[in-house]
Parts: structure tokens; C-alpha cells; sequence
């Protein structure tokens, strides 16, 4: 497939994506087509249930080694515990079909085998909400614990959401500890990558953030099942709306054209040194 037949085909995503919720943002996201939509730490998680060997730190799966640091926002520190090089519960993406596109051709590991670009419609969420927070710590949890009791825990750690209700908080909570979302910077988060993360800058990036499992939900009666939910500390699937359905769109790139492609992506100043490899 042809470079510009690839540009074409997201760009016509986009125009649909938008014509369907002008609300939706889209992301980009490349790779072997022989790989399934999955975080690191989905990865090797399952590789130690396959060898039934334990491999990973409980620290790197509740994030105690996560260095946070007080002058980034929300969204650098998770830019800087992803490109850590620990396993995380985070899923690449980016704004830029030309990184993406990058990325579905350039493993040298991978080069016999078809890349594939994946285009996602999802509502961006912005790092500066109470949400992102909420799932970063939840994404702490070493064990399962009450919804309810995790609220108030959490508004006794930030207490700016103090004055929420609980059950507002809770049900928030509810809404999508299941399925995750996709955070995206704002303009002067992205801008401020400059100086903290150069490399997350170059790559336009967003993260997907897998959610926890939850126990005892009833859908027909959120507000009176509060009390009897429980988050577990075990990571949900990649949801079916950001892996297989309408909302995305899965363009795959033959291994005979990779190197064609490389060489356009080049001539635009894409290449590994630009994107800080």
C-alpha cells in the first residue's frame, strides 16, 4: 500500500469519526500486525500465568516505584514512568498519523512481517481532571477494596475533591474502571514535554490506561449497588470499543513497502533520531 493511499484512508477516518461526534478525538497507533492491542504489563502478566513463573515486582505493577515529581503535571509523570522502561498498564498512541505510520514499519526485528496502523475515535481526557487522577490511583491498589471506601480514601489524599459527593465520585468511578481511557495532554501540557520528556514531545503521544476489574456491579442500579462494589487490583482487556469495533479502524501495511515508506517518512524529517529513539 502506497504512502499517500495510507494518509487518505486515516484522513477519511478522521472526516467520518468527526461527522459522527465532532466531540471525538482520533489517535493513531502502529505496529506488527502479528501483536494484539495490549499494555507491557498486560504482556507479561500473561506470560508469567503461560510459564507459571513470576517475573514482575508487585512494586512496578502498583506503581511504587513510580518516581513522581512535584513541578510535572500529571501527564509527564506518566509520560516519564512509561518510557521508564518497566512494564506498565499504559497504550501508546499518538496524534500524528506520520509517527504511528513510523512505528507499523520500523522494527527491524519485525521487518519480514506486515505493519499495521490503527486509527481510534475516543473522547481524549485531559490530565488536569479528577478522573486521570482517580485512575492513577487506583491503578496503586495492591488489593481489592470497597468503591466507597476507595472514595473516601481519595478525597482524603486530594483534598480539592473534598467537596464532591461521594457518590458522584463513586459512580465516576464506575462509569469506567472497566474500560479504561485514553488521556491526551493539553496544549501547554504537550508544550512543557519540551524540557521534561523531548521524546514524548517528538512522538505527539497519548496513553490509553487499562482500568481494574470490578466486583458486584449492577448496571440497573448503579447509585444503590455503591456499597457492594469492589475494584480489584487485576487489569481489565483492552475494551472491545478501542480493540474491536466501529470506533477503529485497522490499515495494514505489506513488509515489501515498509522500506518505501521509511524512506518518504525520512524525506519528512521522521526517523529515529527525530522521534528521540
Amino acid at each position: 500500500m502506497e504512502y499517500k493511499s495510507i494518509i487518505e484512508r486515516c484522513n477519511q477516518y478522521y472526516r467520518e469519526a468527526k461527522a459522527a461526534n465532532h466531540n471525538l478525538d482520533v489517535f493513531y497507533r502502529g505496529q506488527s500486525s502479528n501483536w494484539a492491542l495490549k499494555s507491557t504489563l498486560q504482556r507479561e502478566i500473561e506470560k508469567e500465568k503461560e510459564n507459571g513463573v513470576k517475573k514482575i515486582n508487585d512494586n512496578d505493577i502498583f506503581l511504587k516505584n513510580a518516581v513522581w515529581n512535584e513541578n510535572y503535571s500529571v501527564f509527564e509523570n506518566i509520560a516519564y514512568m512509561q518510557h521508564y522502561g518497566k512494564p506498565t498498564r499504559l497504550l501508546d498512541f499518538t496524534t500524528s498519523k506520520d509517527v504511528a505510520l513510523y512505528f507499523a514499519c520500523a522494527s527491524e526485528k519485525h521487518m519480514n512481517e506486515d505493519g499495521v496502523v490503527y486509527c481510534c475515535s475516543y473522547f481524549g481526557r485531559r490530565c488536569d481532571i479528577c478522573d486521570v487522577k482517580l485512575i492513577m490511583e487506583i491503578a496503586k491498589l495492591e488489593k481489592a477494596m470497597k468503591v466507597d471506601e476507595f472514595v473516601n480514601s481519595f478525597s482524603g489524599k486530594y483534598h480539592e475533591y473534598t467537596s464532591v459527593e461521594c457518590e458522584k465520585l463513586a459512580l465516576r468511578i464506575l462509569s469506567w474502571a472497566e474500560h479504561g481511557f485514553m488521556i491526551a495532554p493539553t496544549k501547554e501540557e504537550m508544550e512543557n514535554l519540551r524540557e521534561s520528556n523531548l521524546r514524548m514531545y517528538s512522538q505527539e503521544g497519548v496513553f490509553f490506561v487499562q482500568g481494574n476489574k470490578t466486583v458486584g456491579r449492577d448496571t440497573r442500579a448503579m447509585s444503590r449497588n455503591i456499597p457492594l462494589v469492589t475494584i480489584t487490583n487485576e487489569l481489565t482487556d483492552i475494551p472491545p470499543t478501542i480493540s474491536t469495533s466501529r470506533f477503529i479502524d485497522k490499515i495494514v501495511i505489506p513488509y515489501q513497502d515498509k522500506e518505501e515508506i521509511l524512506r518518504i517518512l525520512n524525506d519528512k524529517g521522521i526517523n529515529r533520531e527525530s522521534l528521540r529513539l
